[in-house]
């Protein structure tokens, strides 16, 4: 959408705006796109307040959105859901016991009373697995990588304040760099051999079993969201972290890139499952995206700005009716079918992946159905 606005993609973009009949929603992700730049400052708010038009333009203020339970369709201008993160953004930046705690502050009630329940939590022990890794040699600097802090402190006061910098470092800093590293190393992936392999999976699948473990990502309760879109963004960064076309992380100048651009790029492949169409233009997420949606069987067909330019032209923008006698010869001699041996013949049910904007009429179906009788009977 950026590049778009900003004057790349022509063709893509008049296609996208002068055809009624594509559904464009705006998710959640383009938000938090736009709000990693944010800056308190005159020109950039200018830039920003460009870029939110741009997207309700484009998608009629379409919005899509996880409410814990399923993905919502929705009307709102994306610049109302932009302030409502500007207004948050920094309310959960510290998740430690006491930054928690103060959100409850003004409240003088619930104050005294989760206050005591607090001091008690922040008091106790952990297990003693985690001391154990911190003694042993070989995973002691792993350990203090992830939690920082906590070996000194090994307490669920000390956890939660470890955990708040931890998630700080990866997403704010460049410590997803180090928690890549330890993951591939541990399990001795080449770096060079995954980055661009045409089977990812099956190089992680091995390493794993190489150590008796299995390489099924962690599935959390599906409280937060669909057990669907879970699964697309933990497959989506289960390759990232193992190497799979890894995303650059940079915080030294311009926009910063850490985890953070990750998980939005998964998100952005979860709620573009719920299209016919993800269009992307980044080389990494692109084929990221299409392993992830090869893996899990989905159908939303996912191309670059000119692949899907060419695709609309051959197979949407439909000038003649009569056009569609050649698809159907297309879709015979090329796609994949199912055969099953009837008394008067041989019915073959082609499946194809071709998105049809409703230019088929009756008798074009009636001489459909009659050609693929004939080359049965014919066969």
């Amino acid at each position: 959408m950026s590049q778009m606005k900003n004057g790349r993609h022509c063709e893509l973009k008049e296609i996208v705006f002068d055809n009624d009949n594509f559904f464009k929603p705006y998710s959640t992700s383009h938000i938090s796109d736009i709000l990693s730049s944010f800056k308190d400052n005159e020109e950039q708010s200018r830039l920003i307040n460009e870029d939110l038009a741009f997207i309700s333009e484009m998608t009629n203020d379409t919005f899509i959105f996880n409410d814990g339970k399923d993905i919502i369709v929705d009307f709102a201008a994306p610049k109302e859901y932009y302030n409502q993160k500007v207004d948050e953004k920094d309310k959960f930046e510290d998740i430690s016991i006491d930054g928690l705690l103060k959100h409850f502050e003004d409240n003088e009630l619930t104050r005294d009373l989760i206050k005591p329940l607090f001091d008690l939590l922040k008091e106790i022990s952990l297990d003693d697995v985690f001391k154990e890794a911190f003694d042993n040699p070989q995973s002691s600097k792993q350990m203090e990588m992830l939690f920082p802090g906590l070996k000194d402190n090994p307490t669920m006061g000390g956890f939660f304040k470890s955990f708040s910098e931890m998630r700080k470092g990866l997403n704010q800093d460049d410590k997803y760099n180090d928690l890549r590293n330890i993951v591939q190393s541990g399990l001795g992936i080449n770096r060079d051999i995954i980055i661009d392999n045409k089977a990812p999976y099956e190089i992680i699948k091995n390493k794993y079993k190489q150590f008796g473990m299995d390489n099924k990502p962690y599935t959390p309760d599906d409280k937060n969201a669909p057990k669907w879109f879970n699964e697309i963004t933990n497959e989506y960064i289960l390759l990232d972290m193992h190497g799979y076309q890894e995303d650059k992380v940079n915080i030294l100048k311009g926009r910063k890139e850490t985890f953070k651009n990750t998980t939005e790029d998964a998100f952005h492949a979860a709620f573009a499952s719920t299209c016919n169409f993800y269009v992307i233009n980044d080389k990494k997420a692109c084929k990221k995206t299409k392993e992830v949606y090869k893996k899990l069987q989905i159908n939303t067909l996912v191309c670059k700005p000119d692949e899907f330019v060419e695709y609309f032209k051959k197979y949407l923008d439909i000038k003649q009716k009569i056009w569609n006698v050649n698809l159907v010869f297309e879709i015979i001699e090329n796609s994949k079918f199912v055969e099953e041996q009837l008394e008067n013949g041989v019915l073959r049910t082609y499946y194809f992946s071709y998105f049809i904007l409703e230019f088929i009429s009756i008798r074009n179906i009636i001489l459909t159905c009659e050609i693929i009788w004939l080359m049965n009977r014919l066969n």
